[in-house]
């Protein structure tokens, strides 16, 4: 189990890092897909806003603390939510 996918981390950036603080030189925005696969399992495959059960295919890893504010791309901070409410959800946080 990662807490930290190796996936997650760019490989580039880690200067722009060290100079700037700017986490988001150093992660990248997409979750991996064994980051996926394990919030998944851990969710039980159902979506944490709706609550229904979906296939992993019909899921998209949600960042809990937004990307842009400094949120990391790790399985801490990543929730499954169905398609529809992946939506909804970024269509309110505008």
């Amino acid at each position: 189990v990662y807490e930290v996918d190796p996936d997650g981390l760019k490989k580039k950036g880690f200067y722009e890092f060290c100079l700037s603080g700017d986490q988001r030189l150093i992660w990248h925005r997409a979750f991996s897909d064994r980051q996926q696969k394990q919030a998944y399992d851990n969710q039980k495959g159902i979506c944490e806003r709706c609550r229904k059960a979906f296939p992993l295919k019909a899921m998209h890893g949600h960042h809990k603390l937004a990307f842009a504010d400094g949120g990391e791309t790790t399985i801490k901070n990543c929730v499954m939510l169905c398609k529809d409410c992946h939506e909804e959800y970024h269509a309110e946080h505008k």
